[in-house]
């Protein structure tokens, strides 16, 4: 539902992982509160699951195509959820599916 890259022709084939194209999504008026609202969730419900004992928990963000929105939102989420000085720091490993089935990955990318 956010404004979408794609229709932006100096966007489209950037990708999420772009400073420009993070920004441009970052700009539409309901990211902010939605972005919030997902974070307000994932702060109420990741101790939770420490507490039950869980090891992981896969948390899955997707848009239409999965180059710019989604991967934008997941990784302002993992610099979010990994941030030093935060009472309990996650390790936060971020999977852009699409962008590696395109080959749009940077050679130096890394999931963690």
């Amino acid at each position: 539902f956010l404004r979408n890259p794609h229709y932006v022709a100096e966007l489209r084939d950037r990708t999420g992982l772009d400073q420009e194209v993070a920004a441009y999504v970052a700009a539409d008026e309901d990211f902010v509160p939605f972005y919030t609202k997902v974070m307000d969730l994932l702060q109420l419900t990741l101790p939770r699951f420490k507490t039950e004992g869980k090891k992981y928990v896969t948390v899955a963000i997707g848009c239409t195509g999965g180059q710019h929105r989604s991967v934008s939102m997941v990784e302002r989420l993992k610099q979010d959820l990994q941030r030093p000085g935060s009472d309990q720091p996650l390790t936060v490993i971020a999977v852009h599916r699409e962008l590696a089935r395109k080959g749009l990955l940077p050679t130096d990318w890394s999931n963690t």
